[in-house]
């Protein structure tokens, strides 16, 4: 069975929500490694979601300056399902970026 690695960066205009999506693959699992978010303006509070399609995962309130969590064990997501990543629209001003990784196999 052959092991795929994966990124999947996205940026949103301004006061939009941002998702970087890995897409779904038939009989294939994904494995999410890393997570990562930032924003513009280090002063706001916004919801960083993980997604196994359209099934909440993880959520995660976060002041955006800047979150990196890399999982020493991975979160599996269900073979068939896509990965999202969802930093949530933060208000006037604000450019949000998010990135997923890891691998599927």
């Amino acid at each position: 069975m052959s092991i795929a690695y994966w990124s999947e960066p996205a940026v949103s205009a301004d006061n939009a929500e941002v998702t970087a999506t890995h897409a779904a693959e038939s009989n294939t699992g994904h494995f999410v490694t890393h997570l990562s978010a930032s924003c513009n303006v280090t002063a706001v509070n916004v919801v960083l979601e993980l997604r196994e399609g359209s099934t909440v995962r993880l959520r995660l309130r976060m002041m955006c300056e800047r979150l990196v969590m890399d999982f020493a064990h991975p979160i599996a997501i269900a073979r068939g399902a896509a990965v999202n990543a969802v930093l949530a629209a933060a208000g006037v001003g604000v450019l949000g970026q998010v990135n997923v990784a890891g691998y599927s196999r």
